[in-house]
């Protein structure tokens, strides 16, 4: 049987290849682009840290960690403990283009795979080069012509001598911008001076302008992401497991990786409601070939209502000696717990700041990881404790969107396309497709998101619809793409589905031949996945 490697540890030894020249090919470089490279690589970052005031304060900062906010990856660059500078690169190669391991004559360059990643290549040593290689180019194949999309990363400056949330000194802030999302074919950001406040943004030497022109940004599109990417900041800590070591492999001027990456995702579950100003609910079954704005009288007379969160974190399961038992929550501010209620809190109610919601927990052997979750009528700001089978984790500098002013929030409308069978009775009429559109909040009101908007904010291929029929107890879904407007034929979409009730499969079969009639239709919801670990439901 052919022996192929797996895309997940193929992926691990593109993004951090080559992340560095030798600290003497910097020096003797004065040129941007041979200081930045060629951008074939990733996005280079470099700067030089103000470390005096720190150091006569006590304080000093070891390495630059960047963070992926869409995949949870973590990357650490170490400082130059002299002159404070560094140089990190960003990944910005598709996860299966693996190619820059092969040499011009067609050879695999294994002596620069073992060096670079010694980790990886004790996991690769019963393949040969032929089977290695077969297995690159056959990722490189299956994603020719596809441009991967920008994804958001943060920037922080740490002390990776101390414990858990001490670690953190500073972190990247370009006025309303969090995290940068290089764009690629552009080399890479030079930040110049940078100077650290700790506790706070640093300041850099290099403009905003001149910030949004090397990742490839424009000026509207980061006013959009600006105002909502803060919530990244809630794994701005690199030590959450709090062990006194950081949470990211450490990549060296040569490229070589030492450490081992733990991924601790915090994802937040949005419900909203669409309604009109009044309050009247829409319901999905009255979005029979309309809109909800067509339904309200207007865009002016639309209404999207909060209803509250769940707060998801996905633990890997080895990370425990066995499955918890329980687990408790406990947050720097107070908040009113919603379903998911607690020993505390039998009945739900107000959780005083500081205090713990305790919860009995069953491992689910249907999912992958473990939901420790805790369902909050709003997220609070600042810092979130979780205690579950002898660990701590924390997760500080939580912040979420203010949905009630929404600037820059992105909404997914649909409409249920039917057709007409030609007689004053719309009984017989069947659902032929869903016509879709994203709005974004500005504060003049609801308008069209853009293309750019969208693949720089939603994850993977896009939204998705959840159909049910006959009262519920049938369920299918499809995608939504991630372009402005469209529609679904669904006689041509993929329909999938979960569910082992008797009459599914029946169901999308007459789906997909135009037979299943509008009135079997019984309700729906549309959701989407942004790249910072925010799932908003509608």
């Amino acid at each position: 049987m052919r022996n192929f490697i797996s895309l997940s540890l193929l992926t691990s030894l593109v993004l951090v290849n080559a992340c560095g020249k030798s600290k003497s090919e910097e020096t003797a470089s004065t040129d941007s682009t041979e200081e930045l490279g060629d951008g074939t690589e990733g996005f280079a970052v470099t700067g030089s840290l103000l470390l005096g005031g720190l150091l006569t304060a006590g304080v000093n900062i070891t390495h630059v960690v960047a963070l992926n906010t869409e995949s949870g990856r973590k990357l650490a660059f170490p400082v130059d403990a002299d002159t404070g500078e560094f140089r990190l690169m960003i990944p910005t190669t598709d996860e299966n283009d693996f190619t820059i391991y092969i040499n011009a004559d067609g050879t695999l360059d294994r002596a620069k795979l073992e060096k670079q990643n010694p980790t990886v290549a004790v996991e690769v040593a019963d393949m040969s080069d032929e089977e290695l290689l077969a297995a690159i180019k056959e990722g490189a194949e299956e994603n020719a012509g596809k441009t991967p999309e920008p994804s958001p990363w943060t920037l922080a400056y740490v002390d990776a001598t101390k414990t858990g949330a001490d670690m953190m000194v500073s972190r990247f802030a370009a006025e309303t911008l969090d995290t940068i999302s290089p764009t690629r074919g552009n080399i890479g950001l030079k930040m110049g001076e940078v100077t650290p406040t700790v506790g706070g943004a640093a300041a850099t030497s290099t403009s905003y302008a001149d910030i949004l022109e090397a990742i490839g940004m424009s000026t509207d599109t980061a006013t959009t992401f600006g105002a909502i990417d803060d919530v990244s900041l809630r794994y701005i800590n690199p030590d959450i497991d709090g062990d006194g070591v950081l949470d990211a492999v450490v990549v060296d001027a040569e490229g070589v990786r030492t450490g081992t990456e733990v991924r601790f995702p915090l994802d937040f579950h949005n419900r909203f409601l669409v309604q009109a100003t009044g309050g009247a609910t829409v319901l999905h079954t009255s979005l029979k070939d309309k809109f909800a704005d067509d339904v309200v009288g207007g865009l002016a007379n639309l209404n999207v209502s909060y209803t509250g969160t769940g707060i998801i974190p996905e633990l890997e399961k080895t990370i425990f000696a066995s499955a918890p038992t329980s687990y408790k929550w406990k947050f720097e501010s107070a908040l009113t717990v919603q379903s998911s209620t607690c020993t505390e809190l039998p009945s739900g109610g107000t959780l005083a700041a500081g205090d713990w919601c305790t919860h009995n927990y069953t491992e689910d052997s249907n999912y992958e990881r473990y939901q420790l979750g805790q369902e909050v009528a709003t997220p609070p700001e600042g810092t979130y404790v979780l205690d579950a089978g002898g660990k701590v984790f924390t997760w500080t500098d939580v912040k979420v969107s203010d949905f009630s002013a929404g600037a820059g929030f992105v909404i997914l409308l649909v409409k249920y396309n039917t057709s007409d069978k030609g007689t004053a009775d719309t009984a017989d009429d069947t659902l032929s497709g869903i016509s879709y559109k994203y709005l974004k909040k500005t504060t003049a009101g609801w308008v069209a998101a853009t293309e750019s908007e969208l693949q720089l904010l939603i994850k993977g291929d896009g939204g998705y619809m959840s159909l049910k029929f006959d009262s519920d107890t049938l369920n299918v879904g499809v995608r939504i793409p991630k372009t402005p407007t469209g529609t679904i034929d669904i006689a041509t979409a993929q329909i999938n589905t979960n569910s082992t009730a008797s009459g599914v499969e029946t169901l999308i079969t007459n789906l997909k031949a135009g037979t299943v009639l509008w009135t079997r239709f019984s309700s729906g919801a549309a959701s989407y996945d942004d790249k910072l670990g925010m799932r908003f439901f509608f």
